[in-house]
């Protein structure tokens, strides 16, 4: 890829960190890819502030699976469990990076989950965590912190399902729009870089449109060395982005945050219906832009 379009540049990976099994995954995803981009891996646990003024409550009580009954909350108690679960994260982490003999950090800080990582994200070139960690969440199938992210969040965000790796095919949306190429262009490097084939959905409702589509991505990708297969998507709503996505198999699956299917609630119905990691890819900051030509 030439500089221009090479928008693969990835010198820091944040991984938000907590004691849920999707932390985990997260982690050797992010490992994976810190060491395919020789990126710093950034590792951060929040001691939940909530969690800590809920202790306060003359009202708030937990269920000890070693003694019978309830028991109250114990603040000190709980400041402790946080340390001790800080304690675990960064010796994972740091295992983890030996392994893969990358360079880590790891910051332990105190207030809000979504918040802090909101903050971290705007320093970091990628952001990586579980579709559903241990916060508390309006969705059955969302975290709050992942809501957070895809609502607010700047940079590209990857979002896993519990246990699932990135070794698969890439699968990229495209719709003609200039995030749409960006994300095209991504997916063609994550393929590149791990060897995986690469697809793209082009959404058009006619074959006039299918056809321009097809013009604009092939020019698009004739400055690159990857070689696409298309498809053709008609705009059916989530339900026909789910069925396509089904008939694709397992794909690392790479999207425009972009009007109708990818911004809002319709991301967060898209993420809740299906199982694949996804990666967020969001247009160019004005100024400064954290995703740079290589």
């Amino acid at each position: 890829m030439n500089r221009e379009n090479n928008v693969l540049n990835i010198r820091r990976i944040l991984v938000p960190m907590d004691a849920s099994e999707q932390s985990r995954s997260a982690l050797q995803a992010a490992a994976e890819l810190a060491a395919a981009f020789r990126a710093e891996l950034v590792g951060l646990f929040v001691e939940d502030i909530n969690l800590l003024q809920l202790a306060d409550s003359p009202f708030a009580q937990e269920i000890s699976f070693y003694s019978p009954g309830l028991r109250r909350l114990d603040r000190e108690l709980l400041k402790r469990q946080l340390r001790v679960q800080a304690d675990r994260a960064r010796q994972e982490l740091a295992a983890v990076a030996s392994r893969a003999d990358i360079p880590w950090t790891f910051r332990v800080t105190r207030g809000g989950v979504s918040a802090h990582v909101l903050a971290a994200a705007t320093e970091a070139d990628l952001t990586i965590l579980g579709k559903k960690g241990w916060s508390m969440s309006r969705s059955p199938r969302i975290g709050s912190t992942v809501q957070a992210l895809i609502s607010r969040g700047r940079g590209m965000t990857l979002i896993l399902e519990q246990g699932l790796r990135l070794q698969y095919p890439v699968l990229t949306f495209y719709t003609g729009s200039q995030v749409s190429r960006k994300a095209v262009m991504v997916g063609a490097g994550l393929a590149q870089l791990q060897k995986r084939p690469f697809r793209v959905l082009l959404l058009a409702d006619d074959s006039r449109t299918y056809q321009r589509l097809t013009g604009d991505l092939q020019e698009l990708l004739d400055q690159t060395r990857v070689a696409a297969e298309y498809r053709r998507l008609d705009s059916s709503g989530i339900s026909g982005l789910r069925q396509a996505l089904a008939r694709e198999g397992q794909v690392l699956v790479v999207v425009p945050s972009e009007e109708p299917y990818f911004l809002g609630t319709a991301l967060e119905s898209f993420l809740g219906s299906i199982n694949n990691p996804v990666l967020l890819v969001r247009p160019d900051e004005p100024e400064g832009s954290k995703v740079e030509g290589l």
